[in-house]
Formats: structure tokens, C-alpha cells, sequence
């Protein structure tokens, strides 16, 4: 189809072809769709050289942008060939298909600015739809229901054991009969326990905040705190970091897992909750994590409020063990007090970054990140800096270049944020 219209785009999409349907930023410095598909024991669907494709704008239905398609280099993890369609230079605003001669078009997707508000909406709002202990009102949203998981309905309890997962029999046998304040973080996986790894929720609000704080608002996603005065995005993290503030002992120790009885997935008929023993890495998370919202709060002229978050950083900094985990925590109070001591910590622990996907790269790579974050000084030097001393930065553009290149595309989770 060397003149592509809307009737030659009216048919069902064929599988191979792949374009983003949340659409592209006009800023993308990469915009690409794909040609890639499994025909099982045939291998992979191949393509002739010099394959023509076009964006076609869907109003007028005509090509707005050709090129050619290009094969890129070895097979994907499925085995098969891929082929990219990279359109790149072409940014202009509208609505369009992916079309490629002889194989057919993508479904709609836009060119636009702000081409990726919509994602963000729509993946803030399912966040707030997992509250764990919230009571959603017809002003919030469609779905209105009672609040689940309150200490305030089912007596909630400190436990002294560690929780095999799946089994909440491991906290209610070692029951310490302390009641705790228990409400806040949020569901997942189909079941209401919250553990460990809920933990990295608010830290991924927090740097997507940060790498452009000016898409950002108070007020935009109907949320009951909305209107404080406080962006929405890190209202929704302050929930999460609510709820392990409540949990925090008397040590400064925080839980790593909590969870109803007699079911991690019970709603209505839970007979109580228990939080289990503290662990040295949920605990320092905690730090970090608390430290973040005291800056925020201060950045926001809620003193009272920041001060109380850092207080409660402290105390959970001061527990005991160490590891990335801690180095990350003292980044961020180094962030939140200007405190020098804290940086001099974290760089005599020598965290680095290793990489990876296991939980300490994981951590690592939220501790690597925030270096760039803090305290930025005016310069015109967009390079990303290697040296924990330089964070630089002109642009949100160069920020996600910076994030990207320490964070080994763990940014990923943040892009639609921009």
C-alpha cells in the first residue's frame, strides 16, 4: 500500500505489528514501532529489505512520515527477528496509525507533549483504588465502599515472629498481644498483606516527582488529600509511608510484613491483624523513605510535619545493621537536613551500584539515583557525572538521561511521569 489511507486502516490489527498505544512524547529523542512474531516451528516471521512504512494521520488519512523498516541486531528473548519502523525525527502533533506495506496498521496512538498524562493518570488512580484502610467516598470515585484493614474495626497486633508468606498462622502464634495502629499502604497480588517490597512504592512516586516536579500538581487526581496544597503524586506516597510510620517501634524497628487473619486475602471477615518482628532492611528503607517525605514536607512549608517524618528517619536509621539499604537511608537524611555527616556515611560504606535485578540492586539503584536529586546547583552542564559530588542537570530530559544510564532502565516505571 505505497498511498496508505483510513480505508487501508479499517481491518483488525495483525499481530506483529507493535506501536505504543499510550502514544509518543513530541520530546522522545527515540520513537519506534515493531515488526516481530513466533510462527512456532516455522521460527520467526521475516521481512523484505527496503519495506516501506508511513504514519498516517488518522483525520486525513494520509502518510505524514515514511520510512523504511530495519532489522535490528540478533533475536529478542522469544527467539524470533525483529524489525523496527523508527520515525524518530518526526514529531508532530496529532493522531496517527503505524501502517507498513503489505503487512497492515497499528491502532491509534497520539503525538503530544504530554502524550503520557493519561498512563500516569490512569496508573495513579489504580493506585489509590489498592488503599488498604480507606474509606472511598462517592466524591473520590465511582466505586464507593467502607474502609477495610483499620485497627480501628479488627484489633491489629504486634508479633515477635517472621512471616512465612501465605501462612498468617506464623504472626498469630507468636502474638506479643500489643496492639498497634494499623492502616495505610496498599493491596496487591488479589490479597491485602503488605510486605516488604510495598516498601519501593513510595520511592518510585518520589523520583518520578523529581525528575520533573512541574508535571506535577495539587489537586489533579481527585484523591480526598487533594486540594492541601501538596502534589497529588506525593500525597498518594505519604499513604505507604503513613502506614510503616505507625508500625515503627519503640527501637525505631519497622515490620516487614503485615497481614489480616485468618487470610492474607480476607476483607470482611478478618478476626484480627498481626505485624511481624522488624527487619535491619525494611527498617532502613523506612529511614530513607521517611526522610524523603520530611523534605517534601519542608519543600512544601509543612515544618511541623517534616519535622516529625526526619525524627522518625533518625530513629530508624539508628537501628541496627547496615548495607545498601542504610547507605540509601542516609542519603536521603543527608538530603533532608543538609547534615554533612550523613553523606560522609554513606560514601565510607561504599555502596556502589552492582547491578541487577536482586534486592540490593534494587536499593542501589534508588540510592545511586537520588544523588542526582540533591541539592542541584544552577549550571548549564546537562553530562551526567559519575562523581557522587556533581549532580548537574538543564532539563527534565537530562535528568531521565542521567537516571537512565545508573539505573539500567529501571526508569522505565517513571517515564510516563514526564
Amino acid at each position: 500500500m505505497s498511498a496508505p489511507n483510513t480505508a487501508a486502516c479499517t481491518g483488525a490489527v495483525p499481530r506483529p505489528l507493535h506501536a505504543n498505544a499510550v502514544g509518543y512524547a513530541t520530546w522522545n529523542s527515540k520513537k519506534f514501532g515493531y515488526l516481530s512474531d513466533w510462527l512456532g516451528s516455522m521460527g520467526g516471521m521475516t521481512y523484505a529489505a527496503g519495506t516501506r512504512f508511513h504514519i498516517v494521520n488518522v483525520t486525513t488519512g494520509q502518510s505524514a512520515f515514511s520510512g523504511t523498516i530495519e532489522e535490528r541486531g540478533g533475536a529478542d528473548e522469544y527467539k524470533t527477528r525483529v524489525w523496527q519502523c523508527d520515525f524518530s525525527s518526526f514529531s508532530t502533533v496529532g493522531h496517527y496509525r503505524l501502517a507498513v506495506e503489505g503487512v497492515g496498521c497499528s491502532y491509534p496512538f497520539e503525538i503530544h507533549p504530554d502524550a503520557y498524562r493519561t498512563a500516569f493518570h490512569g496508573v495513579a488512580r489504580g493506585l489509590f483504588h489498592q488503599r488498604c484502610g480507606c474509606a472511598f467516598l462517592p466524591q473520590n470515585t465511582l466505586w464507593s465502599m467502607p474502609r477495610c484493614h483499620h485497627s480501628e474495626d479488627i484489633p491489629a497486633f504486634q508479633s515477635s515472629a517472621t512471616y512465612v508468606n501465605d501462612t498468617p498462622s506464623s504472626l498469630a502464634n507468636a502474638s506479643t498481644g500489643q496492639r498497634i495502629n494499623y492502616w495505610g499502604g496498599w493491596h496487591d497480588a488479589g490479597d491485602c498483606d503488605i510486605y516488604d517490597a510495598h516498601l519501593k512504592i513510595p520511592f518510585m512516586l518520589f523520583a518520578a516527582y523529581d525528575l520533573n516536579p512541574g508535571s506535577f500538581a495539587d489537586a489533579e487526581l481527585n484523591i480526598p488529600e487533594s486540594g492541601n496544597g501538596i502534589p497529588d503524586i506525593l500525597d498518594e506516597a505519604r499513604w505507604g509511608v503513613d502506614h510503616w510510620k505507625r508500625l515503627q517501634m519503640n527501637n525505631g524497628g519497622v515490620p516487614s510484613h503485615s497481614t489480616p487473619f485468618p487470610s492474607p486475602s480476607c476483607i470482611t471477615n478478618c478476626t484480627a491483624i498481626y505485624a511481624s518482628a522488624a527487619s535491619s532492611g525494611a527498617t532502613h528503607l523506612y529511614a530513607g523513605m521517611a526522610a524523603a517525605m520530611g523534605y517534601y514536607m519542608n519543600r512544601f512549608g509543612k515544618t511541623a510535619e517534616a519535622t516529625d517524618y526526619i525524627n522518625s528517619a533518625k530513629k530508624s536509621y539508628a537501628y541496627s545493621g547496615s548495607g545498601s539499604e542504610k547507605a540509601m537511608a542516609a542519603l536521603w537524611l543527608w538530603r533532608a537536613t543538609g547534615e554533612s555527616s550523613y553523606h560522609e556515611t554513606y560514601k565510607s560504606m561504599n555502596p556502589g551500584y552492582s547491578g541487577g535485578w536482586d534486592e540490593a540492586g534494587t536499593v542501589q539503584h534508588f540510592g545511586v539515583s537520588v544523588l542526582h536529586w540533591i541539592q542541584e546547583t544552577a549550571g548549564s552542564g546537562s553530562s551526567c557525572h559519575s562523581s557522587t559530588t556533581q549532580p548537574r542537570f538543564s532539563s527534565a530530559v537530562s535528568r531521565v538521561n542521567c537516571v537512565n544510564k545508573y539505573l539500567g532502565g529501571y526508569n522505565g516505571y517513571w517515564l510516563h511521569s514526564l
